[in-house]
Formats: structure tokens, sequence, C-alpha cells
């Protein structure tokens, strides 16, 4: 049972921890939903790793895939309402959003003859799509007129965490195969896994400190 306890599950686990204690206000809202998500999101690691390292099944691409339509829907949402909180924009942008990743997930899934292959390309086009509103809800906050304290602003923080993560392991996708053959290695371990690490240690923090943010902004509007 030890190999469920991974850098990755420690740190998931612990950034849900603080989704429960510092989005604990949230009702109904996309930050209170973000609870749900890292739910799914750690119960899918470690039902991969019971699957692989408990079981012996080699392959566990299909709980990666199971998990994937949550990325969309949550962190999308989350992202378009950072958006929105900018510019006036039509929640109909993210329901299309939504069908067309609905479409490639299901057509590449159809391609490879079920969920047993992973589906690389679904993930890039969700990934690149995460990272491109991302960059424009940064290019946004560089055109407004008004002063805005970005520094504890919860929004920016959070997507500034899920830009370097989406983006970062889109690129480092591309590369898998050449970062997983190279014999550099750092600490002593393998390039790859220190990408990953630091990828994932910038999303989990990153989001953690916005959970924060969005507390502290919670508790002086209730005291103001």
């Amino acid at each position: 049972m030890n190999s469920l306890f991974t850098y990755y599950t420690c740190i998931e686990a612990a950034c849900l921890m603080a989704s429960l204690v510092f989005l604990r206000h949230e009702r109904g809202s996309a930050w209170g939903m973000l609870r749900w998500y890292l739910g799914i999101v750690l119960l899918g690691e470690l039902t991969a790793l019971y699957w692989t390292w408990v079981l012996g099944h080699p392959a566990n691409q299909w709980v990666y895939n199971l998990v994937m339509p949550a990325i969309a829907v949550f962190v999308g949402r989350l992202t378009f309402s950072g958006i929105g909180q900018l510019i006036t924009i039509q929640r109909v942008w993210l329901y299309t959003w939504w069908w067309a990743c609905a479409v490639a997930y299901g057509a590449e899934a159809w391609a490879n003859g079920g969920l047993y292959v992973y589906l690389q390309h679904t993930r890039l086009f969700i990934n690149m799509s995460i990272s491109a509103g991302c960059f424009y809800y940064f290019i946004l906050q560089l055109r407004a007129k008004e002063y805005r304290n970005v520094k504890a602003t919860p929004e920016f923080w959070w997507i500034y965490g899920t830009c370097c993560f989406f983006f970062g392991q889109s690129i480092a996708n591309q590369y898998i195969r050449l970062l997983a053959v190279t014999d550099t290695t750092i600490w002593g371990a393998s390039l790859h896994t220190v990408i990953y690490v630091i990828l994932i240690s910038l999303l989990y923090g990153l989001w953690s400190y916005a959970f924060y943010l969005r507390h502290k902004q919670h508790s002086l509007a209730i005291n103001s």
C-alpha cells in the first residue's frame, strides 16, 4: 500500500485539504466545485496506482481517460469565470467549447477502440485551450484601465498556476519520448520526472494560495 503514497498523491491530497478548509463557504460557485474536481483527481490517481502496483495490471490509461472530462468541466469553468470578471462574455462560448471537447473525446475513443489507449490528442486540445484562456486573461489584465491589485486577487494566482501546469505539460508531452530516453538526471531523478514535479508543485502550490486569498476575501467582505 506504500505505493499509493507518492509525491503526486500527497500534494493532491494537501491541495484538496486546502480547498476544504478555505473554500468551505463556497456554495455552488465555480470555486466551490473545485473541491469535487480535486477529489476526482485524487481518486483517479489512487485508482491508477492501485490498478498498476497492487493488482499488477500494466495499463492504467483508462483511469486517466475517465478523469479527463472533469478537467474540461471544472478547470474550464473557473478559467471562463476569471475571464468573465474582466469582460462581458456569453456563456455560450463555454458550452460550445465543452461540446467540442466532448466531440474530440468521443471521436478519439472510437478511433482507439475504447478508453484503454490514452486520448493524447484530446488532452492536448483541452490543455492548449485552457492555456489560451489563461493567456487571454493575462492580456485582459494588462489592458485593464482601472487599477487591480493582482497580488491579492485569487483568480490571478489560480490562473497563473493553471497556465504554468497545462501549458508546461503540453510542451513536455510533445517531447516525452526524448525526455524519457535522455540520460540527464537531476538529484538522481530523470529530467522527465523533475519537470513534472516542478509543474505539479506550481499548480497545487499556487492553487492553495489562491484558495487562501479567496477565503481572506470572503472574510473581509463579511467584516466590512
